[in-house]
Parts: structure tokens; C-alpha cells; sequence
């Protein structure tokens, strides 16, 4: 345990500034949120899906240059000539992640909540729910970008490349006549399979992994 918590302060020492911007950015999006609720399309609508967006875009920064603080990928890793057993690494970088990603997001889950005035205990699974559609959609797969990489830019590199991929893939699937469209993609299995479809891509994240 004094391992975890060994390579968590290092990591948090090292990736100081990243957290704090990572944690500015998310405190600006839950003051901007609330003046958006009141109209659908309006300057603050706009200014609040560009800071969620850059929200994301932290996470991402944040989950690259903790995985590439160890890099797994290349040669002549510096953290396996020193004594790290490599669960308690795994664990010490969930930990992370969890301490600054998840509980800052769940904080302002919360907040939103109590500042749309409705009962936290009754959106309970919703907010479950998010949670896991962070770690299939955003978290899951950033890290296995970061696992596959040797340096910050490759990882750019190669989110851009799979966005690219997919926005090919939506444009031929909308010319194909698809309309409906889940998470921003074209969408043909039922609603119902949603949580079998991320289930899958948790165990096929987890495993890559």
C-alpha cells in the first residue's frame, strides 16, 4: 500500500500543473452550466459546450502524461530497473485518476444537481450512470491510447487519427440513409442493447489493458 500511495504523490507532484488546470477548467464549466439551462441556443449554451468540451480535452491531457509518466511501450523504461510490482503500479494509477477525474466530476454532478434544485438521492443511477459512460467512452480508451504510445504526441497523433476514422465513418453511414445516431455516431441496434454495448467495451477496454 505505502507503494500506491508512493507513486500517487509522485505522480501528483510531477503532474501538478495538469491537475489544476484539468480542476479550473471543470470549476468554470459547473459556473457556466446553470446560465445555459434557461435557453437552448444562446451564448452561454455555446460557451458551456465549448468548456465541456476542454474539460474532456484535460482529462485526456491528464490520463496521457500519467500513463507516460511509466511508459509501457519502447524500450528502456525507467520504472522497471526500480522496485515497483506492477499491480501496485496499476493500482497507483487508477487511484489517480480516480481522486481527479472521477471525484471532481462526481463533486460536480452533485453541485448541478443541488443548483437545479432536485433530489440527489433520486438521481442516483443517473449519476451512476454517468460514471460509466465516463470510464467506456472517455477514460477507458485514453488510457489504452496511452498504453500503445511512447510519448504525448504519438498519442495526439493517434485520437486525431481514430476521429478522423469515425467522422469518415458517419458521414458514409448518414449517405447511406442513417439518421438516428448515438454518442454522435449513426446508431442501428435498438436502445434497449445500449448497456450490453457498453459493457462490451468495458471488458474489451479493461483487457486491452
Amino acid at each position: 500500500m505505502n507503494q500506491i500511495v508512493n507513486i500517487v504523490r509522485k505522480d501528483a507532484r510531477h503532474l501538478r500543473l495538469e491537475i489544476v488546470a484539468s480542476l479550473a477548467v471543470l470549476l468554470l464549466f459547473i459556473l457556466i452550466e446553470p446560465r445555459a439551462w434557461m435557453t437552448l441556443f444562446s451564448a452561454a449554451r455555446n460557451t458551456a459546450q465549448i468548456t465541456s468540451f476542454l474539460v474532456c480535452v484535460s482529462w485526456g491531457i491528464l490520463i496521457f502524461r500519467l500513463v507516460h509518466a511509466e511508459r509501457l511501450a519502447g524500450l528502456n523504461q525507467f520504472w522497471t530497473t526500480r522496485p515497483y510490482e506492477w499491480p501496485k503500479l496499476l493500482g497507483a494509477k487508477a487511484l489517480f485518476v480516480v481522486l481527479f477525474v472521477y471525484i471532481p466530476f462526481l463533486l460536480a454532478q452533485l453541485y448541478l444537481l443541488h443548483h437545479a434544485g432536485l433530489s440527489i438521492t433520486s438521481n442516483l443511477s443517473p449519476i451512476l450512470h454517468n460514471l460509466l459512460l465516463l470510464t467506456c467512452v472517455a477514460v477507458l480508451p485514453l488510457v489504452c491510447v496511452a498504453v500503445v504510445t511512447a510519448s504525448f504526441g504519438q498519442a495526439v497523433l493517434t485520437i486525431l487519427g481514430i476521429m478522423v476514422a469515425l467522422i469518415g465513418l458517419q458521414s458514409a453511414l448518414v449517405y447511406l440513409g442513417s439518421t438516428s445516431a448515438t454518442f454522435g455516431l449513426p446508431r442501428h441496434a435498438p436502445l434497449f442493447l445500449l448497456p450490453l454495448e457498453l459493457a462490451i467495451a468495458l471488458l474489451f477496454f479493461a483487457t486491452a489493458i
